[in-house]
């Protein structure tokens, strides 16, 4: 089994990691993390307005939206970040591996470390941007975007990142 093998799980969690990250860039960046008609009749409401370009981009979010809005936006710059750091981390191993002093077991570790952490931060940015929309009964055609379901499947991914590097670091510590 390739868990049993350091650099073959490296080099499988090193793949999905990287294609987690462009996913979380698309879904950071994209415009559509809601979807749904642009002129809905609503009973006792008038006309609402179902996905304006403001309120269908996240970064940045629109000045008038609710605070779970706002807050996925936050969290979604600091998953930003957190991936802008790893992949200068795999640069540097890459370009100056002799500068590193880990042995490939903590070069694994840092792999479930950071999935990790990024599995938990997409989690709670979902978490709080479902929750909040899940709310807006005023706007039932309202939906979930193809961003929105690009996020899950890359905190999915990151999860899986998170197993196979743990299970590999388990069985060869």
């Amino acid at each position: 089994m390739f868990l049993d093998d350091l650099k073959t799980a490296r080099k499988v969690s090193l793949a999905i990691l990287l294609v987690t990250i462009q996913l979380i860039v698309i879904s950071a960046f994209g415009a559509r993390w809601t979807s749904g008609s642009f002129e809905v009749i609503v009973t006792g409401h008038g006309f609402v307005v179902g996905t304006s370009p403001p309120y269908s981009t996240l970064i940045p979010y629109p000045s008038n939206a609710d605070w779970w809005y706002g807050l996925t936006a936050v969290v979604m710059y600091l998953v930003l970040i957190i991936c802008f750091l790893y992949v200068l981390w795999t640069i540097a191993q890459i370009a100056l591996p002799d500068r590193i002093p880990l042995d490939l077991k903590m070069i694994v570790f840092v792999d479930v470390v950071f999935s990790a952490i990024l599995t938990v931060m997409l989690l709670v940015a979902y978490c709080f941007f479902a929750g909040g929309f899940g709310g807006k009964t005023y706007l039932p055609t309202l939906g979930f975007g193809y961003c929105f379901w690009l996020a899950i499947t890359s905190s999915l991914a990151s999860f899986a990142v998170v197993i196979i590097s743990g299970l590999s670091w388990y069985r060869n510590n």
